[in-house]
């Protein structure tokens, strides 16, 4: 497992963390994702195996926020 922590820009509400959680736990090999609307921040627990950041970030710009890395994936 790595983790990977990613600046998300354009959330405005817990409503979006709400999103941006529940679009990210939804992909194949993430096991964590703790969201905050306060840093803009999403810190991604996953299987590099059976998931990318690539995809990570695919998902969260269909809420229409983009997401870039803040911290480069470790081992965990």
């Amino acid at each position: 497992m790595k983790t990977v922590t990613l600046r998300i820009e354009g959330m405005t509400c817990g409503g979006c963390v709400f999103g941006v959680r529940k679009v990210l736990t939804r992909l194949k090999g993430v096991s964590r994702a703790e969201v905050t609307y306060e840093d803009s921040r999403a810190v991604v627990t996953y299987d590099p195996a059976a998931v990318t950041v690539a995809q990570m970030a695919a998902a969260i710009k269909t809420l229409g926020y983009t997401a870039t890395v803040i911290a480069p994936p470790t081992p965990k």
